[in-house]
């Protein structure tokens, strides 16, 4: 089997890495962006501190099943297609609780959440590692980039909404929800044009 890919020029190619990377931190930021609010909706629910648990686990529900039934999905449809997909399951996610603020559609935030990061980690390295190889960077830089991105993405959605809750308190509805959804919004963007390697494949 033989194959061939187009090459970017320079220029676009550290574009998509750098939007690549964007795109992964959006991702992750949605996955803890109302945690700062999951005591007021339990209180505002009439939950107790169990009910909080299980919305917090809920993104496992969402992660698991991703990873073992779609941990392929990026090898037959290509890198972009599972990330644009990660990206609107996280803003579909977000919007969850601006349409019901409550802790029920937190857990199902988490759950979509879940799902998305899943996506990602089946694409994401994988793709970047092909953005770096044309700038002749070893592997190991690919990952760095990526565990940079997810792991300011993991910490920055909570951080927002709480700073926001300092300058705002006594929401169930922070601005940093809006804000996230037209993020997201612009990184889909910018995913779309991000240029993927074209294979090209026979059976020579």
């Amino acid at each position: 089997m033989i194959e061939s890919s187009t090459v970017a020029p320079q220029s676009e190619n550290r574009s998509s890495i750098w939007g690549l990377a964007t795109s992964l931190f959006l991702i992750t930021a949605a996955v803890n962006l109302q945690a700062p609010l999951y005591a007021e909706y339990a209180h505002a629910g009439h939950f107790g501190p169990e009910a909080q648990t299980i919305a917090f686990a809920c993104y496992v529900a969402g992660l698991v099943p991703t990873l073992t039934f779609l941990s392929g999905l990026s090898d037959r449809l290509g890198r972009k297609l599972p990330l644009m997909i990660a990206i609107m399951l996280a803003a579909v996610a977000t919007s969850f609780p601006i349409i019901w603020p409550g802790l029920e559609a937190v857990a199902a935030a988490r759950m979509l959440c879940g799902a998305a990061t899943g996506l990602m980690a089946s694409a994401g390295t994988a793709f970047m590692a092909e953005l770096m190889n044309g700038h002749s960077k070893p592997p190991e830089a690919a990952a760095r980039i990526v565990a940079a991105a997810t792991s300011l993405g993991f910490g920055s959605g909570a951080l927002a909404t709480s700073l926001y809750l300092l300058a705002f308190p006594g929401t169930l509805l922070p601005a940093t929800y809006g804000g996230y959804i037209v993020l997201a919004c612009c990184g889909l963007i910018w995913m779309s044009v991000i240029h993927e390697r074209v294979r090209v494949r026979s059976t020579v």
